[in-house]
């Protein structure tokens, strides 16, 4: 039975119906039709492949950052200035500064929420959010009005997005009084994938 072969095209077929094309026991190589090459492959590849395709989590942050965000416009969002450091070790995920890209194949919803505190001058308007593929989103907008002493100020921003190959998430800010900069001291950003 080990050196049976199966065909069949790779869009047709779940994993849940191979059973039904043969006796095969997970051992067994099947040869895989997909449309430009043929593969072999067993049945414990097949499920560790949907098993990491159904994963998605991120996680970047930074501490003690003082790299300013230049904000050269008044209500103009720009991408949060800093060096990023790996949390927990990605999924289907890429990172660099500021930056999560989603890697996985299947277009997915995410949770996506950034914890951070920031200074400026005082008595600023500061206004938080998430950017997917570079376009904040406003429905995540969330603001804070720094305090007269210039003291570090803390926000939480959540929103949810549909990731597909390749799109990336980044959190961004804007001063709505001024263009003085904004120094994101601490941040934390978490991607967790919705079932």
């Amino acid at each position: 039975m080990a050196n049976d072969l199966i065909n069949f095209p790779l869009a047709s077929i779940k994993l849940s119906e191979l059973n039904t094309k043969s006796l095969l026991d997970g051992s067994e190589s099947l040869q895989i039709i997909d449309g430009t090459a043929n593969k072999k492959t067993t049945i414990q590849n097949i499920g560790e492949y949907v098993e990491e395709q159904a994963k998605g989590l991120a996680q970047y942050y930074m501490i003690s950052n003082s790299t300013a965000t230049t904000i050269s416009a008044i209500d103009t969002f720009y991408k949060i200035a800093g060096t990023t450091l790996e949390g927990v070790t990605p999924s289907n995920f890429s990172l660099t500064d500021n930056k999560a890209t989603f890697t996985g194949n299947n277009t997915t919803n995410f949770k996506v929420t950034a914890i951070l505190s920031l200074t400026s001058g005082n008595n600023q308007d500061i206004h938080i959010q998430i950017a997917k593929n570079g376009i904040v989103q406003a429905r995540s907008n969330q603001e804070i009005l720094t305090g007269g002493s210039g003291q570090a100020q803390n926000l939480v921003v959540k929103d949810i997005f549909t990731l597909a190959t390749n799109d990336y998430i980044e959190i961004f800010t804007a001063n709505k009084t001024s263009a003085t900069n904004i120094t994101v001291v601490n941040l934390n950003v978490i991607i967790e994938k919705l079932h």
